[in-house]
């Protein structure tokens, strides 16, 4: 648990975990729509930022033709170029810093309007979004409005939030899951062709290098990647419309959920083919659309990624926006247990018996987690589950992570089988959300339950260090895997990450306050959603 480094936001704050934060379980839809109409309003203007012909990124040029000059050559068959951009600055991450210096904040959960959390005691079955019903294993309050963010006791121990979201219990702060498989062949472009879908990437990185394909849309910006130039027929899509590109026709990427859907398969090979190329701008939401707007006001664009917790009631219409317009979406769950919340200690054991009252509750916390999903699976969208976050050593205010190792590999399993087997949920990506203080193989379920694998740590405000020795301990934890930064306070400086090699897949902002100074400035937005290696939602290719 956080040290001495623990930040507490404001003194007005609730001590208490941070809400909203993709607890229990972190789902990412990749989402393209609407995720409220304020946002639909402000998306409108996202297409209107678009540029002139596409600049090219600082130190890539693209020369007339597609040939880049300085950065990088992209080579035949589909050689990936990262763009050809040099680091603007080069600066080297501060002594890539080890987790150890900063500490994982368990996130607040979120606080319902007017209501509190009563014993936990819910209705039976996990029952429906509105209203605050919540599936057996937590109280719920009417309808979530706000998070009370990222208090702790002095100890570094989390304190019980005075308010419930639907479900009554939100988790403190969401680790990511273990990285994902990479795909034998999933990374290179057949021919060359530019990043999946054919987009090019805003700023002037080529996207796996060479030309677009025919069809391939230029995004919100119509920047053309340094080392290509754009496809025949792109245009600027107003209003977050994703390009008409598809995923490389050589990827043999396969998601670990039986029968997975071509959408999903689509997505899977998109963040191969990006892993080490790029990272996906993600920012967690309270039951509002403040974190989204915030972004897209200081610098606009819209983060590729929202996430949620499955105690926000609007999440699931938010979700299937957010995909409509072209992103993706990513679920997590401050889960309770029986009447209890997220951080009253638990007997795992009884919570995996068949018959035990735990193990009812349980399984309606997981039935609300479908119903969540549901939604987004009708609409053809794809999500990120981030079940059982910030678990592993040092880490133990979630009841989840209070027991061993080999317990909450049970609790992983047990909620990967339930919701692919019983709920035919087959249009999700797993990930092993851990925590950063020490992320460890002991918490890794295995290739076979998970697309990826992750961990989180809050450093001090202001702190832009890419958090370059938490990844490769994140990385020896799940070998072969794509790992990333499952949620953060402030966000790495994307030319740090460059120059020192730290490939997060993701990094995902945690919500109120964490979207403001002093953890993310205004300015500091604007430099890390305006450099080429973030990838923001007008940067993502169609997965339909």
């Amino acid at each position: 648990m956080p040290n001495s480094d623990l930040i507490t936001p404001t003194t007005t704050l609730p001590r208490c975990l941070r809400v909203l934060h993709v607890c229990g379980l972190s789902l990412v839809a990749a989402t393209i729509g609407n995720c409220s109409s304020s946002e639909e309003t402000v998306n409108r203007a996202d297409s209107s930022v678009a540029g002139s012909g596409g600049s090219s990124a600082t130190g890539g040029v693209t020369a007339s033709g597609g040939t880049t000059t300085t950065g990088g050559t992209t080579s035949t068959g589909g050689t990936f170029v990262t763009g050809g951009v040099t680091a603007t600055g080069g600066v080297s991450a501060s002594s890539s810093s080890s987790s150890s210096g900063g500490t994982v904040k368990p996130d607040a959960s979120p606080a319902s309007i007017g209501g509190t959390v009563t014993g936990g005691v819910t209705a039976s079955g996990g029952s429906g979004q509105t209203g605050g019903t919540t599936a057996t294993g937590g109280a719920s309050s009417t309808d979530t409005g706000t998070s009370n963010r990222d208090a702790s006791t002095p100890d570094g121990r989390p304190t019980a939030e005075a308010g419930g979201g639907t479900g009554g219990n939100t988790s403190a702060g969401g680790n990511t899951s273990a990285g994902g498989n990479t795909s034998t062949g999933g990374n290179t472009r057949t021919g060359g062709n530019t990043g999946t879908g054919g987009t090019t990437r805003t700023g002037g990185t080529t996207s796996m290098g060479g030309t677009t394909g025919t069809g391939g849309t230029t995004r919100t910006g119509g920047t053309t990647s340094t080392g290509g130039s754009a496809g025949a027929g792109g245009t600027t899509s107003a209003g977050g419309t994703t390009g008409t590109g598809t995923t490389p026709a050589n990827c043999t990427a396969v998601p670990v959920v039986p029968n997975a859907t071509q959408q999903t398969r689509n997505v899977l090979c998109y963040l191969n083919s990006l892993y080490g190329n790029g990272i996906l701008s993600g920012q967690e939401e309270d039951n509002n659309d403040n974190g989204m707007n915030t972004v897209f006001a200081a610098t606009g664009k819209y983060p590729a990624i929202r996430a949620f917790d499955v105690n926000n009631s609007q999440a699931p219409t938010q979700c299937v926006a957010h995909w409509n317009n072209g992103g993706l979406c990513m679920f997590g769950y401050h889960m309770g247990i029986n009447g209890g919340t997220y951080n009253t200690k638990t007997n795992i054991d009884n919570v995996l018996t068949a018959g035990t009252a735990e193990n009812t509750s349980f399984n309606s916390n997981l039935d609300r987690i479908a119903q969540f999903v549901t939604p987004l699976k009708t609409a053809g969208g794809v999500a990120i589950l981030r079940l059982f976050h910030e678990a592993g050593q040092g880490c133990s205010w979630f009841w989840w992570s209070m027991g061993t190792s080999a317990q909450w590999q049970s609790l992983f399993k047990y909620a990967f089988n339930y919701l692919t087997a019983t709920k035919g949920l087959n249009n999700v990506l797993w990930l092993a959300p851990l925590c950063g203080q020490g992320p460890s193989s002991a918490y890794n379920p295995g290739p076979q339950y998970i697309d990826f694998g992750g961990s989180d740590i809050y450093k001090s405000a202001g702190d832009v260090e890419p958090l370059t020795s938490m990844f490769q301990q994140t990385e020896t934890a799940f070998p072969n895997m794509m790992v990333a930064l499952h949620e953060c306070g402030t966000i790495p400086d994307p030319v740090q990450l460059k120059s020192t090699a730290t490939k997060w897949l993701l990094f995902n902002v945690w919500a109120n306050p964490y979207f403001n100074a002093p953890y993310n400035t205004t300015a500091h937005l604007q430099a890390v959603y305006s450099d080429s290696y973030v990838i923001t939602r007008d940067k993502l290719p169609s997965f339909k």
